[in-house]
């Protein structure tokens, strides 16, 4: 399934998403703000399409850009193209097992004459690729009533969203419109796009709800529980965010979130 928002497309596939991570990385490093620029950027398109043909099954990378975005974007589209396809190359070599391909690509990149961001961004996504699921540091309860928070009031008002932590105007623009309930807390249901990096998570979720319900001076508490893109990192970004979320102080204590699941 695919979602939009301007140019903003996800995938289920974790290295869809992960090559997504990485190009979005690659444009942070270079001072672009992808998710927000009025027109997208010919990485993000080249790397949203890259990701269709692998969430498709389809692990086969050409060696040109598709004919349609190269008549869009114009000739001078080599030098994107050519690093966007050695990360999509690499991170199909790393998911099949052929680390000696994934070397080999690993170098060609670092060698060329592309800004030193592609590589910069790569070996952290290499990281993140190479997490195994039981490395993802689960916060695990051993009794059934473990990180339960504090009753709220009984006219509580409690904002749900869900798939919302993507980074761009229009999600700010929801959670805006959340705000203007004057919300006693929040629950965000998952998924911080597009594989829940640690930048992720602190760009698209944290900075955002810290930013439009003013929390360094309004404390409300805030959680989130796991979604699938939250774990394609590893879950490295997610579980780093849980214990900034409502820290004591400024928040009373019991309203930390201590893992995935606080209610």
């Amino acid at each position: 399934m695919t979602a939009r928002t301007h140019d903003f497309r996800h995938f289920e596939s974790r290295l869809a998403s992960l090559l997504q991570s990485t190009v979005e990385e690659v444009l942070h490093r270079q001072g672009h703000d992808a998710r927000r620029s009025e027109a997208p950027h010919p990485a993000s398109l080249l790397s949203h399409d890259l990701a269709e043909r692998i969430d498709a099954g389809d692990h086969t990378i050409p060696d040109d850009p598709p004919p349609s975005l190269r008549e869009r974007l114009g000739e001078d589209i080599a030098g994107v193209w050519t690093g966007v396809k050695l990360i999509a190359q690499t991170l199909v070599a790393k998911a099949r097992g052929d680390a000696i391909e994934a070397q080999r690509l690993h170098d060609e990149l670092q060698y060329s004459d592309l800004d030193p961001a592609w590589i910069e961004a790569l070996a952290i996504y290499i990281r993140h690729f190479d997490l195994e699921r039981d490395r993802i540091p689960y916060v695990r309860h051993s009794q059934a009533d473990d990180f339960v928070i504090p009753a709220l009031p009984p006219d509580a008002v409690i904002g749900l969203i869900g798939d919302w932590g993507c980074g761009t105007a229009h999600a700010e623009t929801i959670m805006r419109q959340l705000a203007s309930h004057r919300l006693d807390a929040l629950v965000h249901l998952g998924d911080i796009y597009y594989g829940g990096t640690p930048r992720e998570c602190e760009v698209n979720f944290l900075a955002v709800v810290d930013r439009v319900f003013n929390r360094p001076s309004n404390p409300m508490p805030v959680y989130t529980l796991a979604g699938n893109h939250d774990m394609y990192a590893g879950g490295e970004g997610y579980y780093s965010l849980l214990p900034r979320l409502n820290p004591s102080p400024p928040y009373p204590p019991g309203l930390a979130q201590e893992a995935s699941s606080p209610w």
